[in-house]
């Protein structure tokens, strides 16, 4: 067991981001900071977890700005600006969380 998060979370094939998200990965799942859900005012009403960009590749990276760019009509440096601060955020809707050891740990 490593002392690194491991948690990620994956989409429903019934929520229409479910074809974005495979794209991205053939599983269409993404990685978490943690398993732990915040409010978020600021994009859109909601709960919402926060994705781990550093557990995502470079090429994954930009293929998720050049998507989340095209979807949300927002320049793709500012999507890659976002991702190289680590955390993106994933609405909680339609989504399953898979806890890594660490968090099952605290968990118990």
């Amino acid at each position: 067991m490593t002392g690194k998060c491991e948690c990620y979370v994956m989409i429903s094939e019934k929520d229409p981001r479910y074809e974005i998200w495979k794209q991205i990965d053939p599983e269409a799942r993404m990685p978490l900071k943690h398993p732990l859900t915040r409010e978020n005012m600021t994009i859109y009403p909601g709960l919402f977890y926060e994705g781990d960009a550093t557990r995502l590749t470079t090429e994954q990276k930009e293929l998720m700005a050049k998507l989340m760019s095209e979807k949300f009509k927002i320049p793709k440096a500012e999507v890659l600006k976002s991702l190289a601060d680590g955390v993106f955020p994933i609405k909680t809707d339609n989504v399953s969380v898979i806890i890594c050891n660490l968090h099952m740990r605290c968990m118990l």
